[in-house]
């Protein structure tokens, strides 16, 4: 999270300085599925996504984060800290923490990938719905 962590102090300063205020609504976007346990939810997302991110290193697109970083890793190092994989419980502390270190109040999550089964996301979308959403709502 330090990469985003560094942009959103970009952001805000570059707001400061210009005499804005920050927006009343601070989105972030993220890769997320839920499943009965963390190794499914890797399982799952891992053919989905790691084709969409080496597309993505295909396009050049980790060429313009900061240092050497890659999108030509591992899955597990590249979901570290960029996707949310796990339980509805780890879903949950991900969020929050995200939400507090980036003082995020929304968030968007993207739960079907290209050549994802409809029945896979229908599934991700009941397990947030049952076990992330009400927890929010309290």
């Amino acid at each position: 999270m330090t990469r985003i962590e560094r942009q959103w102090r970009l952001y805000k300063d570059a707001a400061a300085q210009a005499g804005h205020a920050l927006p009343a609504e601070r989105p972030i976007a993220l890769e997320c599925h839920v499943a009965p346990t963390r190794e499914q939810a890797f399982d799952i997302a891992r053919p989905f996504l790691g084709p969409k991110y080496a597309a993505y290193a295909d396009w050049g697109q980790d060429k313009v984060l900061p240092g050497a970083e890659s999108f030509r890793i591992g899955f597990e190092k590249l979901a570290h800290e960029r996707f949310l994989l796990g339980t509805a419980e780890d879903v949950i502390e991900q969020i929050e923490a995200r939400a507090k270190r980036l003082e995020s109040n929304y968030v968007i999550l993207r739960v079907s990938w290209p050549g994802m089964e409809h029945a896979k996301v229908m599934q991700v979308i009941e397990r947030l719905g049952a076990g992330v959403l009400p927890y929010f709502h309290r």
